[in-house]
């Protein structure tokens, strides 16, 4: 009882005080209201804008270092590929020219796994990705040629040429010379031909010049 007694008389009072410092007082009383609310809710923004840009410079540096890490693995995989491309040929399927060239097996091997219709299907697309590039040099163009054949083994339009080559391992030219139609073999080969494509739109860069 004495405790409702108590917070009637502080409320008394504080009306009294009210009325008592009208206008200017009740005025000061209701600025320091809402300059307490509004401080509470910027505070609160201030807090929650200070969170998000903490997420986001953490996002931006897992990011950085997601990119470095695939530009690694870019490079690493054009090495592995520059070698596929130009050491280990299989001399019955490549003329070792200068530069290297599909001779009349690899030529039929290029139609016979559908290699030919593959890259003709998806010239645009991928002669799109080598200009993006910005290759200098023929060796650049018949190394990157070759990564992207790799890169579409994933695509739903290579489909046709790995069920070849999963059904038809080895192509036979006579009873001793047999091919294996591997993965290393079948990126040279489509590579080689994509290599050519780029050359015909480009045919500087196969004399060695940019124009």
């Amino acid at each position: 009882m004495s405790l409702i007694f108590i917070i009637l008389n502080i409320e008394s009072a504080f009306f009294d005080l009210l009325n008592d410092h009208w206008p200017f007082g009740t005025a000061l009383f209701m600025v320091a209201i809402v300059s307490g609310w509004l401080a509470t809710k910027i505070a609160r923004i201030y807090f929650r804008f200070e969170r998000t840009e903490g997420d986001c410079n953490s996002l931006i540096v897992t990011t950085t270092e997601m990119s470095r890490n695939i530009t690694a693995i870019d490079k690493k995989l054009s090495i592995v590929i520059a070698h596929l491309g130009n050491l280990g040929l299989k001399a019955n399927s490549f003329d070792i020219n200068s530069p290297i060239e599909l001779n009349e097996t690899g030529l039929k091997i290029l139609d016979l796994v559908g290699g030919r219709k593959y890259v003709d299907d998806h010239k645009t697309k991928l002669i799109g990705l080598m200009e993006l590039k910005g290759l200098e040099s023929g060796l650049d163009v018949q190394t990157y040629a070759m990564v992207l054949i790799l890169e579409s083994f994933e695509d739903r339009g290579f489909l046709p040429v790995k069920n070849y080559i999963f059904q038809n391992p080895t192509y036979k030219i006579t009873d001793t010379n047999i091919i294996s139609l591997d993965l290393p073999f079948i990126t040279q080969v489509l590579g080689i031909y994509l290599r050519d494509k780029y050359f015909e739109k480009y045919p500087g860069l196969k004399k060695g010049s940019l124009t």
